[in-house]
């Protein structure tokens, strides 16, 4: 070989095949889908952990509502700010109206005077209503009340009581549960039952011992699937129930849990005067079992009140075959307080407000006070029956909407400065009173 010839031999690299380069980037692109599948994995996990470190969740706010009822007035009003070409497809008289009306009622009454009803038809109507209780009753939960106590014999026994609740909403961290007062006693230990099998642990949220009802919370980390998709019962209006209007009762008026009962309104009176406020009295032809607990439902299949055995003072307790019912939309503010962990602001006063009857008479415009509930701050405070309430720190009470209003600004603990009108001889003077909010 001549000097130097090695310089001109050809240097050959490595023969390409295309084979091993398609399984090399198959590899590399299983090994990178394998890395982000583990790494979202591993986010997913730790997210809730690291984010609950460095954010504090802030609790979703509870809200209640029932369906806008539209008022005649309403009506008016909407048909009187239509356009002019609107407003005139409309008749103007209530004469008009009323001829209408009228020849609607007697054609309706002549077709059910003609009408020759089945027992079929009365089976159709049960079935109605056995469909409409059921599905109340996928909303209604029972819960249960655990307490250890010990016999004479040294033995440890595990008593407790159950009662019906209602599922009156969900957050993304609980389901809230309507319930009686009576599981808020701090001895007991609370577990909530669905399905008539799953047992969950329960805690209170809120209890107002003067109505006799708490809302108790379930944890969603907690529920079982078949368990998480249980619904909330809608909320009805209670203040367009009629004399005559049906109801179905579930919960336990028998006196036992999944028990139903039925029958109409009875008796339908507004205005009462209850405990810091106003409310409706309303009384049922349905039988229900003394002491024991049920949710009233409309046929509509919303949840318009409860059955209470509180008497009221004008009517005394409820006879045989018939139940008081307390009528939810009283309660939504305050229900909704209870939702959310706050307690309701409470003065106990018993008041109505002064008529023009009774001005005429020279009482003061305010709220005249029947009775202040015993050890309630202002029956401490020194209220006395016949006082009339004019005045809440700056706001001054002409109605009932005055004092409510004024006093759900206060919050527990709160000092609050009340002055009534005290009748002296002939003359009403001022009476001022100072006054720690209580709660319900």
């Amino acid at each position: 070989m001549a000097e130097k010839d090695f310089i001109k031999e050809n240097i050959v690299g490595r023969r390409n095949d295309w084979k091993k380069t398609v399984r090399h980037y198959a590899r590399v692109g299983i090994s990178a889908l394998m890395f982000g599948v583990v790494s979202a994995a591993s986010f997913a996990a730790a997210e809730p952990v690291i984010s609950g470190y460095l954010h504090k969740k802030e609790p979703e706010e509870v809200v209640l509502v029932t369906e806008p009822e539209t008022t005649a007035e309403e009506t008016t009003q909407a048909v009187s700010q239509a356009p002019a070409e609107t407003q005139a497809a409309v008749p103007e008289t209530e004469a008009v109206r009323s001829m209408v009306e009228d020849a609607m009622k007697d054609v309706m009454q002549k077709e059910l005077a003609n009408h020759e009803y089945t027992i079929k038809d009365y089976e159709k109507l049960n079935q109605n209503l056995k469909d409409i209780a059921a599905d109340a009753e996928k909303s209604m939960v029972e819960v249960r009340t655990s307490r250890k106590t010990t016999d004479f014999l040294g033995q440890e026994i595990d008593s407790g009581t159950t009662y019906p609740g209602m599922i009156i909403a969900h957050t993304a961290d609980e389901i809230l549960i309507l319930t009686s007062a009576e599981v808020g006693n701090a001895e007991n230990d609370l577990s909530v039952s669905m399905h008539r099998d799953s047992s969950y642990a329960a805690k209170v949220k809120g209890v107002d011992e003067t109505d006799g009802i708490a809302v108790v919370s379930v944890s969603t980390m907690d529920l079982k699937k078949k368990d998480s998709t249980v619904p909330t019962i809608a909320i009805g209006n209670s203040g367009m129930l009629q004399r005559g209007d049906l109801l179905i009762a579930v919960g336990a008026p028998a006196g036992t849990m999944y028990s139903t009962s039925e029958g109409f309104v009875s008796y339908v009176s507004y205005n009462a005067v209850s405990v810091d406020g106003t409310m409706e009295v309303t009384m049922a032809g349905i039988p229900v079992v003394k002491d024991s607990k049920a949710f009233l439902i409309n046929t509509q299949g919303e949840l318009v009140g409860w059955t209470t055995s509180r008497q009221d003072a004008k009517l005394g307790e409820a006879p045989n075959g018939y139940c008081r019912m307390a009528s939810i939309s009283d309660y939504l503010p305050e229900i909704e307080n209870l939702s959310n962990g706050i307690a309701f602001p409470y003065l106990g006063l018993r008041a109505q407000e002064v008529t023009l009857e009774m001005e005429k008479h020279g009482l003061p415009l305010g709220l005249y006070v029947h009775e202040c509930v015993k050890d309630s701050p202002a029956y401490n405070a020194g209220v006395q029956s016949g006082d009339v309430v004019v005045q809440l720190n700056d706001s001054a009470i002409h109605n009932m909407s005055d004092y409510r209003e004024a006093l759900s600004k206060r919050k527990p603990d709160d000092k609050v400065d009340l002055i009534c009108k005290r009748r002296r001889g002939a003359e009403y003077v001022d009476v001022k009173f100072s006054l720690t909010v209580g709660s319900r």
